[in-house]
């Protein structure tokens, strides 16, 4: 069954990708301007943009801003590999990989699909650049 739906949905995975790709520009190019921090990915990587990740100092407090504004803003990786359950067996401990570490605990992922309108992007972006620079001069909603 599963196989027969994702085979209907396969001549859309071209288009679908340039989609985000198209996304994951405005945001870029947004963000930049504002100071956003994004991760870095290597020039000759061709990202498919399945997430858009940003980096927030007080993550909690921006999670908490976007989704007072109706941004779907989630936290996809609050655990680093070498902490996973799955992986204890190799023996890492916290502090090991003190830069994976820091991404898992400032990483936010923004709304990305192929569907989402062009305003829905703007509004992301709008919501992200204006709590940013809220949270960065410590404002508090009122």
């Amino acid at each position: 069954m599963q196989a027969a739906i994702l085979r209907t949905k396969l001549p859309h995975l071209t288009s679908w990708n340039q989609r985000r790709v198209s996304i994951a520009q405005r945001y870029r190019e947004a963000f930049e301007i504002h100071g956003v921090a994004m991760p870095i990915t290597a020039e000759y990587v061709q990202n498919a943009h399945h997430l858009f990740p940003v980096l927030f100092d007080d993550r909690e407090e921006m999670l908490s801003r976007l989704q007072g504004k109706g941004v779907q803003a989630f936290i996809h990786y609050p655990t680093p590999l070498h902490l996973q359950p799955a992986l204890a067996e190799l023996g890492y401990q916290l502090g090991d990989f003190p830069n994976a570490e820091w991404a898992c605990d400032h990483e936010l992922s923004l709304p990305i699909f192929p569907h989402i309108e062009d305003q829905e992007v703007a509004w992301v972006i709008e919501s992200v650049c204006q709590a940013a620079a809220d949270v960065q001069v410590g404002e508090t909603d009122s």
